[in-house]
């Protein structure tokens, strides 16, 4: 096997990690134990840190964690930068361009067909990456009355005059993940998937500091830095399985893996909420952070970059290495992704033919989704109490709807790998604008009726997961490999944006819409997203990603 030691982003498994990546890591740690012993001196006041003043071990804690994070993603960036200009590669250039359609294309399927250890530990990995980013927002529920207890914050709950709404703890938090999620799509196609899930997870650690903060504003803000790191794991993470799985079981373990990954960070949550909250208060939620965040990038052995990522930066040699991990020779010569010499790769293509439709469709289908997560099923609750239904029998009902609305995860992920991909979007964003028109229409009698009111619940709840469940895995293979990155995260950014309007609500002190309106609100662009992919979006099941980018490229030309 050939060793590329001079770059942490390599391909193949094993590479020596550059020195400025091992030492900005090392500096990033030691700077979150610096802010240890405040937290630790708290205890007699069951940790509260209102009002504390940083000690210096916390201020030389912060510029520590600021200098480590710049050596780490050094010791990330700039050695592949290099392995690339060596390569011949570099930045996108017509030249470099015309010479990528000589390179050979990826195919990742193994001889059988059949799955391998080195794709199940890469499986269980990403799994286990998605469990972790997930884990932070899940968080918030947890962590929001006591926070804004310490700190005295006004809570729709308990009301207090003059005093600041503790949502801005996650709506800085939200922000930050949809930003994050911009940013980290560029990072994915710049230098590597497995590169950007690195340095979130180095930036993991950093952020976990956020439970030592004493101020509220500093929680703020380190909530909403990392907002930006979570932003990004779950399209690197969908990036790398679809560029790295054979065809006929990517399908599947794209849904399988945000699924699970997303199951595992609620329990995760939720565990440590009940054993370890109780004990060091409710910030070690965030400190946690830090272990978990150094697991993960223990677990990075087992993630490889993206063959077809190598290749398409010109790295031939780590592209075979990575190929040969998994079983999978390097096939004929032929176009990468069906590249041609007049493709773009800026972010501009994602919205050009014959992307144009495509992009529309998801990001709005997205957008919807947020819209009903962080909208319509959080002011549930208060808009049919207004219809005189009690708080409590609305959240009874939106609890047993979710505990039944599980078991359609395994029927989503099945239907979108054996039946069609694109059909089962269209489907499931259908289903959901469904259910929001019969509660717009009919909402006040609706309510009125706990079996009604149940079933409608019930159906919406696996309507909108089956929508976050296929949308962004769906990004992740119609895109060819130069912005399939780019692609995944706007599509995962968008239903941020749900969430963004829905806290600034609560934060401003704005009254949220009734019922009507707020299924409407949602209800219209759900059904202009699914219509839009109905007519333009193409079948992924079963094809191979050269073979989807092809199709594409085939309805682009005159």
């Amino acid at each position: 096997m050939t060793e590329h030691p001079e770059a942490v982003g390599c391909g193949h498994l094993g590479a020596t990690p550059h020195p400025a990546y091992v030492w900005g890591t090392s500096i990033v740690v030691l700077g979150v134990l610096l802010h240890l012993p405040m937290y630790v001196a708290s205890r007699d006041v069951q940790f509260h840190m209102r009002g504390m003043a940083m000690d210096p071990w916390m201020q030389v804690g912060m510029i520590a964690i600021a200098i480590g994070l710049v050596l780490s993603y050094a010791g990330i960036a700039l050695p592949t930068r290099r392995t690339e200009l060596l390569a011949g590669a570099g930045s996108p250039s017509p030249t470099a361009t015309v010479r990528s359609a000589a390179r050979p294309q990826v195919d990742t399927e193994a001889p059988s067909d059949r799955l391998r250890p080195a794709h199940r530990r890469l499986v269980a990995a990403l799994i286990f990456a998605v469990a972790i980013d997930t884990q932070k927002p899940f968080t918030f529920t947890f962590i929001v009355p006591d926070a804004a207890a310490e700190y005295g914050l006004s809570t729709p709950a308990a009301p207090v005059p003059g005093a600041l709404p503790v949502a801005l703890l996650p709506l800085s938090g939200i922000v930050g993940t949809a930003i994050g999620s911009f940013i980290w799509g560029f990072l994915g196609d710049r230098i590597g998937r497995r590169s950007a899930l690195l340095f979130a997870a180095v930036l993991f650690v950093a952020t976990s500091v956020c439970g030592a903060m004493p101020s509220f504003t500093w929680n703020v803000v380190m909530c909403f830095v990392m907002g930006l790191g979570a932003g990004g794991m779950l399209p690197a993470a969908y990036a790398l399985l679809s560029e790295t799985m054979p065809t006929r079981h990517r399908g599947k373990l794209l849904v399988l893996v945000g699924g699970m990954g997303t199951a595992l960070g609620f329990v995760a949550a939720a565990l440590a909420a009940a054993w370890v909250m109780p004990v060091f208060g409710w910030r070690i939620m965030w400190l946690i952070g830090a272990p978990t965040g150094l697991a993960l990038l223990y677990a990075s052995r087992f993630i490889p970059e993206s063959p077809r990522f190598l290749l398409a930066r010109g790295r031939s040699a780590e592209a075979g290495d990575v190929l040969n991990t998994f079983g999978s020779p390097l096939p004929m010569l032929g176009g990468l992704d069906g590249s041609t010499g007049d493709r773009r790769t800026s972010v501009v293509s994602l919205f050009s033919r014959p992307y144009t439709y495509i992009t529309a469709g998801l990001v709005i289908c997205s957008a919807a989704w947020g819209v009903v997560t962080f909208g319509f099923l959080v002011w549930l609750p208060d808009n049919v109490a207004a219809l005189g239904v009690g708080t409590e029998q609305i959240n009874d009902v939106l609890a047993r709807s979710a505990l039944i609305a599980l078991p359609a995860a395994v029927v989503v992920a099945w239907l979108y790998a054996r039946w069609s991909s694109y059909r089962t979007m269209v489907s499931a964003a259908l289903l959901t604008a469904l259910v929001l028109t019969v509660f717009g229409l009919t909402g006040p009698a609706v309510a009125q009726t706990a079996t009604a009111l149940l079933v409608l619940v019930l159906v919406l709840l696996v309507g909108t997961w089956a929508v976050a469940a296929v949308v962004t895995p769906y990004s992740a293979e119609v895109y060819p490999t130069d912005v399939r990155t780019r692609g995944a995260a706007i599509t995962a950014g968008a239903g941020k944006l749900g969430g963004v309007v829905a806290l600034t609500m609560a934060a401003t002190g704005i009254t949220p819409p009734g019922l009507a309106a707020s299924a409407t609100l949602a209800a219209i662009p759900m059904l202009v997203g699914a219509a839009l992919l109905l007519a333009f979006a193409v079948e992924t099941r079963a094809q191979p990603l050269e073979m989807v980018t092809a199709t594409l490229d085939r309805e682009r030309r005159p």
